[in-house]
């Protein structure tokens, strides 16, 4: 949504998954009443360079185990 207002956002290394790539991503974003709600962790499904399939995952899924970098945003 565009009132998540991503800030502070990584992402893991890509998997390779049956049909495409799989890689979790983390963000600090706001809610849908545009109040923060912290930073989220998501599962990203990628076929054919498109994402197809974003998930919110609990702590207990792998993605919270992964390395992150950070994506370094420049606005020019």
């Amino acid at each position: 949504m565009p009132s998540a207002s991503a800030s502070n956002v990584s992402f893991s290394t890509p998997r390779q998954a049956s049909m495409g790539w799989t890689a979790c991503v983390r963000a600090t974003v706001n809610g849908m009443a545009g109040g923060s709600i912290g930073e989220q962790t998501f599962l990203i499904s990628i076929e054919n360079s498109k994402p197809v399939r974003q998930e919110n995952v609990s702590a207990s899924h792998w993605c919270h185990h992964e390395k992150y970098e950070r994506l370094d945003l420049k606005v020019h």
